[in-house]
């Protein structure tokens, strides 16, 4: 059994990890850890070699920044040349809490797939999440991998644990085994650009129907409202967004395009002193349901009270929270990384405000009766082939001491 831990910078986390790993019950496994690009080597090799653990562990530096699915592409590749009989995804942040972990999952390694229990925390909140990424430790063995394929690196990051997930048609088994993982503000979904490039590689590598077309109702629903209501900076990204989803762009190239300069953003000491501003703070225990539907119901219940007044956002990993504000409140700010406050609207006009909340509902039917049927008609012909990727690349099989 390989297990497959991607890293970029989190050192502290894969200390912890590792000496969790070294706790285990079971022993028969070795770890690959895959080095960003131009992440340092330097002291996890040295804590290697000062810690000595039971297991083997190969330590790969990438030659290009591949992301997190290249580098779970990578530990499956090496697990297939290199003779291993199964495949374990792990974050370097998700850690084991039971001593029987690698045990439980080799034990059911003939079901083919086999994930871990999985709890998010966050200030000592434990939150049991009922379908959790697969790479919160889950167990691929390698009749599934030369089946349905390996990870897809050309997604880069996000939504390629998804894309894997409903690619790999088998029954998931679950251990009752916990690891743990950090729930935490994520500035990568505070910032807007990363927020449209997470939700464009999830739109385009959906497969399910029952998933797919929520998922591009409401990417469609968030550009009419960014094109209505949103300031400049935020209306060129969704109008972006859109034209790459119609084109059928994804991964590393997407998000280079999405990288935004904002014309728009300011400090605390620099918000106008003559508006008074309502504080809020929508923190991650408020907003980590499982429950899609439910999280839907309380951004939107929240952000009613926001009608006509001024809002700053201190905490928030809401996208569709931030939306609902912008489309009802006075004027809007959200906090960014740094410290700053990007300006989301400003509807100080009443006239103009009714005005967009009476166009809105025009903008967001016409986009659906326009975009739905192009863009379906696109991902026909342009969606990549991700069933079997990466098994024509396995050249050769060799056994491993």
């Amino acid at each position: 059994m390989l297990v497959v831990i991607p890293y970029n910078s989190e050192y502290g986390f894969l200390v912890t990890h590792l000496r969790a790993l070294a706790r285990q019950d079971f022993h028969e496994f070795d770890v690959i850890i895959v080095m960003e690009f131009g992440a340092d080597a330097t002291p996890i090799k040295k804590f290697l070699s000062a810690a000595k653990f039971d297991f083997s562990t190969i330590v790969v530096k990438r030659t290009e920044c591949t992301g997190s699915a290249g580098a779970y592409f990578l530990g499956q590749k090496y697990a297939l040349d290199n003779g291993y009989s199964c495949a374990v995804c792990a974050d370097a942040d998700c850690v084991p809490e039971s001593r029987s972990l690698l045990r439980h999952l080799y034990s059911r390694k003939a079901f083919g797939f086999v994930s871990a229990t999985m709890y998010a925390v966050r200030k000592g909140t434990r939150l049991r999440l009922t379908d959790p990424s697969v790479n919160h430790y889950s167990l691929f063995s390698r009749e599934a991998m030369e089946r349905f394929g390996l990870y897809f690196a050309p997604l880069f990051y996000y939504a390629e644990d998804g894309e894997y997930r409903e690619r790999v048609a088998l029954p998931r088994i679950f251990v009752p085994d916990a690891v743990t993982h950090p729930f935490k503000i994520d500035d990568a979904l505070v910032r807007q650009d990363r927020s449209w490039y997470t939700l464009l590689n999830s739109v385009q590598f959906l497969r399910r129907p029952h998933m797919l077309y929520p998922y591009l109702v409401f990417f469609l629903f968030l550009t009419s409202a960014y094109l209505v209501f949103l300031q400049k900076d935020l209306r060129r990204l969704a109008s972006l967004s859109l034209s790459m989803l119609l084109r059928y762009e994804y991964g590393k190239p997407a998000l280079r395009r999405l990288k935004t300069e904002w014309s728009s953003v300011l400090y605390d000491d620099a918000l106008p002193a003559e508006e008074k501003f309502a504080r809020v703070n929508f923190e991650n225990e408020k907003y980590a349901s499982s429950d899609k539907r439910g999280k839907l119901v309380l951004a939107t219940a929240s952000s009613l009270g926001f009608f006509r007044k001024n809002v700053c956002m201190d905490g928030t990993i809401s996208l569709t929270y931030t939306v609902f504000a912008s489309m009802l409140a006075r004027l809007a700010y959200t906090k960014m990384p740094g410290g700053s406050y990007l300006l989301l609207c400003d509807n100080r006009n009443p006239v103009f405000h009714a005005a967009k909340l009476v166009f809105f509902p025009l903008v967001f039917a016409a986009m659906l009766i326009v975009a739905v049927p192009l863009y379906l008609s696109v991902r026909l012909i342009r969606k990549p082939v991700t069933l079997g990727y990466g098994i024509s690349q396995v050249k050769k099989v060799k056994m491993v001491d």
